[in-house]
């Protein structure tokens, strides 16, 4: 068994097979080219680069000490409303409010409407 190269296992038609797979895009969309590198733009990727060449367990650490930041920055944001309803969640709800008043219900017999 050890004298078996990885070649031996693979007909030369699934090779070419398995790199056309690999080189396809499985969901069938076109996804814009992503580079991790290039978008500093985005602060959780730059805390991602900051971690990543990073050991294992700093790495770690790293990330769970952001993690705990941002839920503290959430918290404290939601602190700050006023009500049982968020801003969004409220825009959402008045919305539909306004929407539902042409709504009109009929008859469709029986108990129903």
């Amino acid at each position: 068994m050890d004298d078996i190269e990885v070649g031996d296992l693979f007909d030369s038609d699934d090779s070419g097979r398995l790199d056309s797979a690999h080189e396809s895009n499985l969901d069938g969309q076109n996804w814009p080219e992503f580079n991790l590198d290039n978008d500093m733009s985005n602060l959780k990727l730059q805390v991602i680069l900051e971690a990543r060449g990073k050991p294992i367990l700093t790495m770690m650490e790293t990330i769970r000490t952001n993690i705990m930041l941002l839920i503290v920055k959430k918290k404290k944001e939601a602190d700050k409303i006023k009500g049982i309803l968020g801003p969004n969640i409220k825009k959402k709800l008045d919305v539909n409010i306004k929407d539902s008043l042409r709504c009109v219900p009929s008859h469709t017999g029986g108990d129903r409407y």
